[in-house]
């Protein structure tokens, strides 16, 4: 793992749903919900400055670039970047390299 890097399972209010948190409460104040489990496989790199938020799986071997914003799942053996996250390049086990999708 890189330095500064935030990984979130919730989140101070509720935005979906039936139960809205409201724009006058501050946020400390405010329920925590959403989010849910973020899952890290093996052999993953997680950039600097990168920031996770639940509910996410991140695959085995994944690699998340610098200063990216990881809120949906990353497959196994994929190269994400930006924000939100992107896929950027896929791990080709035939070929042995890393190849744009």
């Amino acid at each position: 793992m890189g330095s500064h890097i935030y990984i979130s399972d919730y989140n101070h209010g509720l935005y979906r749903g039936q139960k809205h948190s409201l724009p006058s409460e501050p946020p400390a104040h405010r329920e925590l919900g959403g989010g849910g489990p973020v899952l890290i496989g093996e052999n993953v790199w997680i950039a600097d400055n990168v920031i996770v938020v639940g509910p996410v799986t991140i695959g085995d071997g994944a690699i998340i670039g610098a200063n990216s914003v990881v809120r949906r799942d990353v497959e196994p053996a994929t190269m994400v970047a930006g924000i939100p996250a992107k896929i950027i390049k896929r791990f080709d086990p035939t070929t042995r390299s890393w190849e744009r999708p």
